[in-house]
């Protein structure tokens, strides 16, 4: 039996650009190729939580989470959606919101 290794790259520089009370907006280099379906963004709170999923298409490169808690942490990865229904996540952040005003 043989495997086929597919070789995708990982979303690479995800950073949140923007944040308020009850949103963190992220952006990201989007990778180019036939490969690529969408993205996948995860995101929970650090002291626990239910996870959250945004799907989008392959050609984004931002997204708003929305409706989060002021005052939370957040750990967010974003995931390449591969054909063959594969997902390479990117590199865990860290980000939290300020004190509502």
């Amino acid at each position: 039996m043989f495997s086929i290794i597919i070789y995708c790259p990982v979303v690479s520089n995800v950073s949140a650009v923007g944040k308020t009370s009850s949103s963190i907006s992220l952006q990201w280099v989007p990778v180019k190729g036939s490969l690529v379906t969408g993205y996948i963004v995860t995101y929970y709170t650090v002291s626990g939580g239910p996870t959250r999923n945004v799907t989008l298409q392959r050609s984004a490169s931002r997204v708003d989470l929305v409706n989060l808690r002021g005052m939370t942490a957040y750990s967010i990865k974003v995931g390449l959606l591969a054909s063959h229904n594969e997902i390479v996540w990117s590199e865990e952040i860290l980000c939290s919101t300020p004190p509502g005003g």
